[in-house]
Order: C-alpha cells, then structure tokens, then sequence
C-alpha cells in the first residue's frame, strides 16, 4: 500500500542538531523533499564504488 505524502516532515534546514559525533557520516540535505527508494539505491552505488577496501 502506498503511503500518502506528509508534507509536514518536509521542514527546512536544522539550525540545532547539525553535527555529525562518533566519528559518524552521513547525508545533509541542503532542501526539503522527498526522496524515492531509486535515490537511495543510487547514493549506495556511488558510495560503494568509491570505497577503498584495503583501508577497511
């Protein structure tokens, strides 16, 4: 079943909590919007073409 789209969650930039601790990476939007499951796939191909494994 398909979700509606919750407008709402689609806020502006975070001005409080916007720093990355633990040593953490992670994705910054610089917009609000909605992202689709291709996105993320693509953000996960591009990210594991780019990994060095013989510095994991």
């Amino acid at each position: 079943p398909n979700m509606s789209r919750r407008l709402l969650e689609c806020r502006g930039v975070e001005i409080i909590h916007n720093k990355l601790i633990h040593k953490q990476y992670g994705i910054m939007a610089l917009a609000p919007g909605l992202m689709k499951e291709n996105h993320f796939n693509t953000i996960r191909d591009m990210t594991n073409k780019r990994i060095d494994m013989e510095r994991c």
